[in-house]
C-alpha cells in the first residue's frame, strides 16, 4: 500500500491532529520541526498515534479479544494454529478452518505441515496419570477422541496424512494406525543407546516430510537424534543435542518492502531447513539442518524462544524489548523494526503477532519508508532520554 493511501486510510479513521492534506514526507518535516523546538512530549504521543493507526491498517485481526491462546506453527512454517474458547483456528496458503474442541488442549502437535494434529490433555477421566491425545484432521475438520493414551513424559507425533502416530512408553517405539484398533511395535528398546545409564531417559518425536520421524532420545541437556523413515529401524543421525525443541525457516525476506501480497511459493522455495541446539550448559550452539539428515552452519546466538531464520537476509527474526527485531549471528547485533509485539509467527501468510494490547493480528507485508522515518524519530527521541 502506497503512503498516500495510508495516509487517507489514518484520516478516515479520525486521527485527528495529523493533518490529512500533508503528505508523508511533510509529515516528518513537521515532527523534525516539533523535536527542534523541544516539544518531545508532543512528538512522541504524535509518532506512537501514527504507527499504532498504521500498523492496525496494514495488518488483518484474527482475534481481537485479549484473551489466553494456545499457539502452533508447523515445522515447514507453512500453517499455523491457535485454540481460544472452545475453538481451533487454522490458517495455510488461503485456506482458513474453525473446529469445537471438547477441551481446551494443554499443548497442539502439529504434523510437519500442519494438515493433521495431535491435542494434548492431561487428567482426563480414566486416564490414570496418562496423557490422552485427540486426533484432529484439520483439512477434513474432523476430531477423533481420545485416540492415544500415553506416558506424559514422552511426546508422540503425527504423520501429515493422519495415517500414523508414533509414539513410546519411554523404552521402545511404536506406532497406531488411525484407521485401527491396537499398536504395533516399530522398534524395540535395544536400538536405543543409553548414555546415562541412572537418568530417565525420554522420547521426543517430530512430524518430518514423507511419512519420516525424528526420534529424540535421551534427558534435557543430552539426547541422541535419530531418523526413522517408517521402515527398516531407525538410524542414529546426531549425538549431543541440547534439546528436542526445533526452529524453523523461511527462504525470502518478507519484510524488505511494503508490498501489497506476499508470494508463498517464493517464501518457502528450496530446501527447508531447521534448527536445533547441541553442546553443553554455557556453549550452546544452533545447528541448521537441511531435511532430512544434511548438516548445515552453526551458529553462535545464545538460547533464544520463538525465532526464525530468514535465509535470504541470513538473520534471525525474534521479539526483543517487544519489538519485532532482526538478529546477525555474525556479530551478534539486533536491528530493531517498526513493529510491537509480544509473540511472533512466522507462516506462509506472513507474520502473526500479538500486539501490546493481547489483539492477534496478521501481517502480510514489510514496512513503508514513512513507517521507517516515523520509527527512526522514535529511536532518536528515546537514544536522547526524551
Amino acid at each position: 500500500m502506497s503512503p498516500k493511501r495510508t495516509i487517507l486510510a489514518i484520516c478516515l479513521s479520525g486521527l485527528t491532529f495529523l493533518q490529512c492534506s500533508e503528505t508523508p514526507e511533510e509529515t516528518i518535516l513537521r515532527l523534525q520541526k516539533q523535536m527542534q523546538e523541544g516539544k518531545y512530549e508532543q512528538t512522541e504521543t504524535e509518532i506512537l498515534e501514527l504507527e499504532h493507526e498504521i500498523s492496525d491498517e496494514s495488518s488483518v485481526v484474527l482475534s481481537e479479544k485479549n484473551t489466553a491462546r494456545l499457539y502452533a506453527v508447523s515445522l515447514d512454517h507453512t500453517a499455523f494454529t491457535w485454540y481460544e474458547n472452545g475453538k481451533l483456528f487454522y490458517r495455510t496458503l488461503g485456506i482458513t478452518k474453525e473446529l469445537s474442541l471438547p477441551d481446551a488442549p494443554v499443548r497442539l502437535l502439529l504434523s510437519y505441515s500442519g494438515k493433521t494434529a495431535l491435542a494434548e490433555y492431561h487428567d482426563r477421566p480414566g486416564s490414570d496419570g496418562n496423557c490422552s491425545y485427540d486426533y484432529i484432521h484439520i483439512i477434513q475438520g474432523k476430531v477423533h477422541p481420545d485416540i492415544l493414551s500415553t506416558n506424559c513424559e514422552n511426546t508422540p507425533a503425527i504423520t501429515d496424512t493422519g495415517d500414523r502416530i508414533y509414539y513410546s512408553d519411554g523404552k521402545a517405539l511404536y506406532f497406531k494406525d488411525t484407521e485401527k484398533d491396537g499398536s504395533a511395535l516399530a522398534a524395540p528398546a535395544s536400538v536405543f543407546k543409553e548414555k546415562f545409564k541412572k537418568v530417565e531417559n525420554r522420547f521426543h518425536i517430530a512430524s518430518l516430510p514423507n511419512g519420516a520421524i525424528w526420534i529424540f532420545y535421551g534427558e534435557a541437556g543430552y539426547y541422541n537424534l535419530y531418523y526413522y523413515s517408517g521402515k527398516g529401524q531407525p538410524t542414529v543421525f546426531m549425538e549431543g543435542v541440547a534439546s528436542p525443541i526445533l526452529y524453523g525457516s523461511v527462504q525470502r525476506d518478507f519484510l524488505k518492502d511494503d508490498t501489497e501480497k506476499i508470494n508463498p511459493e517464493s517464501l518457502f522455495a528450496g530446501d527447508p531447513a531447521v534448527f536445533l541446539y547441541t553442546g553443553a550448559a554455557g556453549n550452546y550452539k544452533l545447528q541448521m539442518i537441511h531435511l532430512p539428515d544434511r548438516k548445515g552452519p552453526i551458529f553462535d546466538v545464545g538460547i533464544r524462544e520463538d525465532m526464525f531464520y530468514v535465509a535470504e537476509k541470513e538473520q534471525f527474526l525474534l521479539v526483543r524489548n517487544d519489538h519485532l527485531s532482526y538478529l546477525n549471528p555474525t556479530n551478534r547485533k539486533y536491528s530493531r523494526l517498526p513493529m510491537e509485539a509480544s509473540r511472533i509467527f512466522v507462516y506462509s501468510e506472513g507474520i502473526a503477532y500479538v500486539n501490546p494490547k493481547g489483539k492477534l493480528l496478521l501481517r502480510s507485508r514489510g514496512f513503508s519508508n514513512f513507517e521507517k522515518k516515523l520509527f527512526e524519530l522514535k529511536e532518536e527521541l528515546a537514544s536522547e532520554g526524551r
